[in-house]
């Protein structure tokens, strides 16, 4: 999910990790504060239930049309981040977000080009991710479409995804949220978390939380 990976740069761990001046921060969080109300209205926009009695191909043309909206958001907030960061800040946080976003980030258009991803293994990892949705998806589903995802890559790609990730990073076991209180406010769930989720609408059976694929 591109919004929970850009979401990170709410954490206090993270912007330490980046080193941000105390000029960078107001205007960073700044830049949450859009993130998170934006990103609310794309998924109360969505109703779990409905998208669930659907069929297959409508189920996952619904799926797409929110992944491009959300695809949008994120490309406007890393924007203005962008303006933000200096050249050093913008690589490492680049590579937090893949940590963070799992092979999800796989179906980024610009990773896919540095990873040189044939026609036939995008339609692969697309099809297995639309069928694993990480909205709804279990720690078990996560994990087995993480081990799949990367069977799919060659030996050569495998290399240079890791090398994308950078220095590995250990996320803290609570972050925030966009519950009441706000980023850094009261409630704060894991980082997983990402943006709010349907799974907020009660869906039966649901795990709680939008967690994404893993760390990657």
């Amino acid at each position: 999910d591109p919004l929970g990976s850009i979401a990170l740069i709410g954490l206090p761990e993270v912007q330490q990790e980046l080193k941000l001046s105390d000029e960078q921060k107001p205007k960073v969080m700044d830049v949450v504060g859009k993130l998170q109300e934006q990103s609310r209205a794309v998924f109360e926009s969505v109703n779990p239930q409905e998208i669930f009695a659907l069929e297959e191909k409508e189920r996952e043309q619904r799926f797409a049309a929110m992944r491009s909206r959300m695809d949008a958001l994120a490309k406007k907030i890393e924007a203005e981040l962008g303006g933000v960061f200096d050249k050093r800040q913008a690589q490492r946080f680049s590579e937090l977000q893949l940590q963070r976003g799992g092979v999800g980030s796989l179906m980024r258009e610009e990773i896919g080009k540095q990873l040189k991803l044939s026609d036939e293994q995008r339609d692969k990892l697309r099809s297995l991710i639309e069928q694993n949705p990480p909205f709804f998806a279990s720690p078990d589903q996560r994990k087995k479409v993480e081990t799949d995802a990367i069977a799919i890559l060659s030996a050569n790609q495998k290399e240079q995804w890791t090398k994308l990730k950078g220095e590995d990073f250990k996320f803290p076991e609570q972050g925030f949220g966009f519950g009441p209180g706000g980023p850094g406010g009261r409630h704060r769930p894991h980082p997983d978390a990402g943006p709010p989720s349907p799974h907020r609408y009660g869906r039966p059976g649901a795990p709680p939380g939008g967690r994404d694929f893993g760390r990657g």
